[in-house]
């Protein structure tokens, strides 16, 4: 949500809402790989394919949360 948020308030109004959703779903998925590359290399932890998917899952949730706080609240730039 809150990379949602730094790419809504910096970008460029031109650069539509769908991209911004799509950038900032893809760093959330880049941060989630991430971190299971850095847990398979720490003991007694495992990296999971599921986990990443709660990441990716988890981070789409605040995205949608957001985009809908802030339309509800008139804060849209589109």
């Amino acid at each position: 949500m809150l990379i949602y948020r730094a790419l809504r308030d910096t970008t460029h109004p031109s650069i539509g809402l769908g991209r911004q959703i799509l950038w900032a779903l893809a760093i959330v998925f880049l941060y989630g790989v991430s971190d299971e590359i850095h847990q398979a290399f720490v003991p007694h932890r495992d990296a999971s394919m599921f986990d990443l998917l709660a990441d990716v899952i988890g981070g789409g949730t605040g995205i949608y949360l957001k985009h809908i706080i802030t339309f509800k609240r008139g804060l849209d730039r589109d």
